[in-house]
């Protein structure tokens, strides 16, 4: 069984989000998987444990996305895929076509994990939007 779980990588909840000019914030703040993502994953590989197959977790994102990445190998993913993106703001739409993209190019899933929303501080996403 091949499970393909759809991770995002978020700002922590916890930290101080400082905007920069007009489009940006100050990317040096910790990021973590979204916590609604890390209850997917944990699902996903409950249920290889017990019935066998993959579980390759799938997230788009910048160059430090790789975390959000080694923190689902860390829980028990069996691999990762990390579609890599300059974008300040990547919206759902372009998104969700890179992770349907990549997961397709990756193989065929049994199941597709992801969580029920992300965990995104709304005035940053009205700020990056413009």
């Amino acid at each position: 069984m091949h499970i393909y779980v759809c991770a995002k990588h978020v700002a922590d909840t916890a930290a101080t989000i400082s905007i920069i000019g007009e489009k940006a914030f100050d990317e040096s703040i910790k990021f973590v998987i979204n916590p609604y993502d890390e209850y997917a994953l944990e699902e996903a590989v409950r249920i290889v444990e017990n019935q066998g197959g993959e579980v390759i977790v799938v997230t788009v994102g910048k160059e430090s996305a790789v975390h959000t990445v080694r923190a689902a190998l860390a829980v028990g993913a069996d691999r990762g895929i990390h579609v890599k993106t300059d974008a300040q703001f990547v919206d759902a739409t372009l998104t969700s076509l890179a992770l349907r993209k990549a997961i397709e190019m990756d193989g065929s899933p049994d199941l597709i994990f992801t969580g029920k929303q992300s965990e995104v501080v709304p005035v940053l996403t009205e700020v990056l939007k413009g």
